[in-house]
């Protein structure tokens, strides 16, 4: 049975555009900088990020892409007190 929108349930929409209209990304990750605190974790819409089982020099699991699905959204980058992300449109590289 579909929402009373009548798009599919389970599909990520954004400001009523479908997920293969929205644009395509990713991040980097200053490995050094990251102090696994999860705030990027908790934002991100696509839920592509997660903290990894790498350590950094300081002790800290670092956060990862692990999957595709980022949409450039730059909520991760915003909301890292570290400045430790960069997101990059996958059109402009």
């Amino acid at each position: 049975m579909g929402s009373p929108s009548g798009r599919s349930r389970g599909t990520f929409y954004c400001h009523g555009k479908g997920v293969s209209d929205l644009p395509k990304g990713h991040i980097r990750v200053n490995e050094e900088r990251c102090k696994s605190c999860g705030l990027c974790v908790e934002v991100c819409p696509s839920g592509v990020l997660r903290i990894s089982e790498r350590i950094n020099s300081r002790g800290y699991r670092p956060v990862e892409q692990f999957k595709e699905g980022c949409i450039a959204c730059r909520m991760c980058a915003l909301t890292c007190p570290d400045v430790a992300i960069e997101v990059y449109r996958d059109d402009e590289e």
